[in-house]
């Protein structure tokens, strides 16, 4: 009724300022009660424009905001109201119109108060429950196992032990940076031995299959051989041999043309090469041949928006969607796509969709903190940001997102800070140590500005080495 109302008053030309606060309201209020608070509360905002003074539609926005999960926007729509009621209580007509408003108002006020005194304490309960479980799990975890072969082998190599204590305890930070960096380096080459070395074991494993492959010839079913080819396939994978992989799908796929898992995997390996157009061939040949499950969709949606095929990407996310409607990661991944286009509220909703079913996850608190940030909801995208370090308190994405705002509100010690926490775990993102020059240089601490200039200038030169070698990506 609201909506015809207003459509009729509208083509009369009656929407006088006295009544366009009452209609407005009134279709705010449909929406607000078919649950869509987004519309809602753009009509609330229409209606505020009209009447600035008017308690009902503060009070009504709020419970929108709350049906959002926006608790802050909804506290301070109440207290504005509060703020508003307490001016006009010298106009003593206008008391007993406010009485029952004010009311409605304090109580859910209180109880917004009170669901985050609970949410708080609930978190707590969570952690340190957590925390006991983990205590209990460790003494036969695979983890600690893993921990003294590792603290066996830096005996022999002579280097730094890791502690199980640091299982739940942050390091303390070391006070010499020299020695630190030393000690980085160090730790650095050992790993690229022991990575080196469990590369040399899967390819030797993998001449092996290939020496008896070769040794039982046409001995074998098709569908039999094509299947070993295709473990192949995964070997190099799990190494991350991507064009050997791929050749090895290939032959797969040749053996068999009906192997929806070849390829679906073959599609993956060509993501990881860029080459977008065959990857979104393999995965709609694997969607052909059986392969419907809601993960193969949105891994389709993925290649579709990295090609900018807009609508089929959303037709991918939203078959996906209807197959498994408890997957986070589908909306999180739509919400990116509706981001990048620009439907931000859209966005909202779908990674709030994405929390409601893994509230835990610290990369969809980023992204709604970005999107936040972009709807100029500055402190409710600071809130996520410290609820995704909360989750994960090692999470580089959320310390970058960090000290981009930091720096763009101008807090460069703030800036540096985060910016450091990030060269401490990944010494080679370009931004980060750009970043730290320009911001050392601005403070003129020019020691700290040249040291990450000469790192920054050496991470080019070894990028360009490695560029010029070339690589093979033509399947």
């Amino acid at each position: 009724m609201a909506f015809s109302l207003f459509t009729w008053l509208r083509e009369k030309n009656l929407t006088k300022k006295e009544n366009l606060s009452s209609l407005y309201l009134s279709k705010a209020n449909a929406y607000l009660y078919i649950g869509d608070y987004t519309r809602a509360i753009e009509q609330y905002n229409k209606a505020l424009e009209s009447d600035k003074n008017n308690l009902e539609i503060y009070y009504k926005r709020a419970l929108a905001y709350k049906g959002l999960g926006e608790k802050e926007e909804a506290k301070k729509d109440l207290e504005d109201a509060l703020h508003i009621y307490k001016e006009d209580l010298q106009n003593k007509s206008k008391r007993k119109q406010y009485e029952k408003e004010v009311e409605r108002i304090k109580t859910l006020l209180e109880s917004l108060s009170k669901s985050e005194e609970k949410d708080g304490e609930k978190k707590r309960v969570l952690f340190e429950r957590k925390k006991e479980e983990v205590k209990e799990e460790t003494e036969n975890s695979p983890v600690l196992k893993t921990l003294h072969e590792f603290n066996s082998l830096a005996e022999k190599e002579n280097i730094e032990k890791i502690s199980t204590r640091t299982l739940f305890t942050k390091k303390e930070p070391i006070v010499n940076s020299e020695e630190l960096e030393r000690r980085q380096k160090k730790r650095r080459a050992f790993e690229e031995r022991l990575i080196e070395k469990e590369e040399k074991n899967a390819l030797h494993k993998i001449q092996q299959y290939k020496e008896k492959l070769e040794a039982e010839g046409d001995s074998q079913d098709k569908k039999v051989l094509s299947r070993k080819h295709y473990y192949i396939g995964k070997i190099y994978k799990k190494v991350g041999k991507h064009t050997e992989a791929v050749r090895s799908f290939s032959k797969a796929i040749l053996l068999d043309p009906e192997f929806s898992d070849a390829y679906y995997d073959r599609a993956r390996e060509r993501r990881k090469l860029e080459l977008f157009e065959v990857a979104l061939w393999d995965i709609k040949k694997a969607i052909e041949l059986g392969k419907n499950d809601a993960m193969t969709f949105c891994y389709a949606g993925m290649l579709a928006q990295e090609l900018g095929k807009t609508f089929e990407s959303l037709e991918y996310f939203s078959k996906a969607q209807e197959l498994d409607p408890k997957n986070s990661y589908v909306f999180y991944q739509k919400a990116i796509l509706l981001k990048k286009i620009g439907d931000l509220e859209s966005a909202l909703t779908c990674t709030n969709s994405a929390l409601e079913i893994s509230p835990h996850e610290a990369k969809y608190f980023v992204l709604k903190a970005t999107i936040l940030k972009q709807l100029d909801r500055i402190t409710a995208s600071f809130e996520n940001l410290e609820k995704a370090l909360e989750e994960n308190p090692e999470f580089i994405p959320a310390h970058l997102e960090l000290a981009r705002m930091y720096k763009e509100k101008q807090e460069v010690k703030k800036a540096i800070s985060e910016y450091e926490k990030i060269f401490e775990k990944d010494e080679e993102q370009e931004e980060v140590l750009s970043e730290l020059f320009r911001l050392y240089s601005k403070i003129q601490n020019w020691e700290k500005a040249e040291k990450f200039y000469k790192i920054r200038l050496e991470l080019q030169r070894k990028r360009n080495r490695k560029s010029n070698r070339g690589g093979d990506k033509s399947f």
